[in-house]
């Protein structure tokens, strides 16, 4: 028995060789596209990481600027030289617009700022002892002169005291240096001369006042020419005001009228002043008061009536 082969069955195993080559191809083809699509993606992310990584380098450089910001504020703070701050944070400005704009390597930028930025904290590191020294030499200062301020507040307090002491004493002085008198001695005289010393006297027969006053010694008065002064005060609370009358100044510093004023000798004795007042027009019928005053102070007073 014969067995015919077709033409057909011939063929059979050429395209089944065919298949299994394509799909080898096809194998390598998705191998290819997978390695090369992952090796895509390794580089994605390894410049991402680069990016962030500049970022980061970015942002402490921008933290170290501010850091100088500080810096340089204590330093005005303190009045003190901040110029090299100021030259450091020019560099630093510089850097950080580098960073943020160049195209170059970012690996190799990376690297080359965290090298910087190690100089700068360093820099900084050193700016913050000489800050420090600063401060301390600061704080010794102000104790320096918070002493000074004290020791010249105490001193202003021994000056005050020594001068409220001062014018004690001087009030103490003047005080004790006014003259003392015994009660005034008022006398009326009439045309005839004649004295009348009762205190009442009758307004047809008063044509002159004879006032007298006994001074007494006193070792803390200066002695010398004083002046008497003589204020005669009517019943109305007038001040008669005579030919030779005017104002004097008491001792508080008031403007006061005065009738009559009389230079005496007080050389420290117990002395007699006499004072003549002689008024032209009758006197007002009434009650008349008469106070003394020598150096402004008050030595002596009386009244007198007049009928």
């Amino acid at each position: 028995m014969t067995i015919e082969v077709s033409k057909n069955d011939k063929k059979t195993p050429f395209f089944i060789v065919a298949l299994v080559v394509l799909a080898i191809i096809n194998i390598i083809l998705v191998y290819l596209m997978m390695q090369n699509k992952q090796e895509s993606l390794d580089k994605d992310v390894f410049i991402e990481k680069q990016k962030t990584e500049l970022e980061e380098t970015g942002s402490k450089l921008d933290s170290l600027n501010r850091e100088l910001d500080i810096r340089i504020a204590e330093a005005k703070k303190m009045n003190r030289d901040y110029q090299a701050l100021l030259d450091i944070q020019e560099q630093l400005k510089q850097d950080i617009a580098n960073a943020k704009n160049s195209k170059e390597d970012i690996e190799r930028l990376v690297q080359e700022y965290d090298e910087k930025i190690k100089n700068y904290e360093a820099l900084l590191a050193q700016k913050d002892g000489e800050i420090k020294n600063l401060q301390g030499e600061n704080k010794e200062l102000n104790k320096t002169v918070t002493k000074t301020q004290s020791e010249k507040s105490r001193l202003a307090d021994s000056i005050e005291n020594i001068q409220k002491q001062k014018k004690e004493l001087e009030a103490t002085v003047a005080k004790a240096s006014i003259l003392k008198s015994e009660s005034v001695k008022i006398e009326g005289v009439d045309g005839k001369n004649k004295i009348d010393d009762d205190g009442k006297f009758k307004s047809k027969n008063l044509e002159r006042l004879k006032v007298s006053v006994r001074v007494f010694e006193n070792s803390a008065a200066k002695t010398g020419n004083k002046e008497m002064y003589m204020r005669i005060i009517e019943p109305s609370g007038a001040v008669m005001v005579g030919a030779d009358g005017g104002r004097f100044r008491d001792a508080s510093g008031k403007d006061m009228n005065y009738t009559i004023v009389q230079t005496f000798l007080f050389d420290n004795i117990n002395r007699t002043v006499v004072m003549m007042f002689r008024k032209g027009n009758p006197f007002q019928k009434g009650t008349h008061s008469v106070e003394l005053y020598c150096e402004g102070s008050l030595v002596g007073k009386g009244n007198f009536e007049v009928n």
